[in-house]
């Protein structure tokens, strides 16, 4: 199938949304994670704000709005590259540390161990900010594509991150993860079992959930079409241009 040469589809925002509303709200959510990351950094109790995978991720999150915002308001070609990439790898594993925080974490926390600010914390880190890469989904034309394999890069980072800090410190991340038993490996499996579905959620049901918020008078694209096949930089069509090609950007 031809497709439009067109602006990578992480720049290009749907057809009922402007290029410049689309930078605004990633400027905007830029901001309201770096705030997170504040907030998170200075309620820090237990231990050091950098040692969760949750916030591995909240500060890769606020790389890709921080991004993402400036190459959608500059039109960079070259910026919209690396927030393609990057959308692969926020998106998946946000869906991914929400899951396992309110199915495996949450519920093992002590009565009264968390004091408000924590709670909010935990509900900013584990919902709002999904919300927020959801959103950001629906309004640009990116779509995932199983061939891009970035998403198990900071997993893997941060598993022996992880077993290096309980050694050496003597100190639990999470409670049962202690890599000292079946459980604890059970939770590894688990966990990375949870990322690869929702990033085959993410590739699958994507495409057929921008579909859905479509219609006649609010298309999907500048071209009034969702169109799976991509280039290598999830380029989708655009109105940009009026030529032809065979294959993505």
């Amino acid at each position: 199938m031809g497709v439009h040469v067109g602006r990578p589809a992480a720049i290009q925002p749907i057809a009922s949304v402007s290029q410049r509303h689309l930078a605004y709200y990633r400027m905007f959510g830029s901001a309201f994670l770096l705030s997170t990351i504040v907030l998170g950094v200075s309620t820090a109790d237990r231990l050091p704000y950098f040692v969760f995978l949750t916030n591995w991720v909240a500060v890769l999150n606020f790389a890709y709005f921080t991004v993402a915002a400036v190459a959608t308001y500059r039109d960079s070609a070259r910026g919209a590259r690396a927030a393609h990439i990057m959308s692969q790898v926020c998106l998946p594993n946000a869906i991914m540390v929400t899951l396992i925080y309110w199915l495996f974490v949450h519920p093992f926390i002590p009565a009264g161990r968390l004091s408000q600010i924590m709670l909010v914390r935990n509900v900013i880190d584990h919902g709002v900010t999904l919300l927020f890469l959801v959103a950001d989904f629906l309004l640009c034309e990116t779509l995932f594509v199983i061939k891009e394999f970035y998403f198990p890069t900071i997993v893997a980072l941060y598993i022996p991150f992880s077993a290096a800090w309980t050694f050496l410190t003597g100190k639990k991340v999470y409670p049962m993860l202690t890599f000292r038993s079946v459980r604890s490996y059970g939770f590894l499996v688990a966990s990375v079992l949870t990322s690869l579905v929702a990033f085959a959620a993410v590739v699958w049901i994507g495409p057929y959930v921008k579909r859905a918020v479509c219609n006649d008078d609010v298309p999907c694209s500048k071209n009034d079409e969702v169109d799976v096949e991509m280039g290598e930089d999830g380029a989708t069509p655009s109105s940009d241009s009026n030529s032809d090609v065979e294959g993505g950007q």
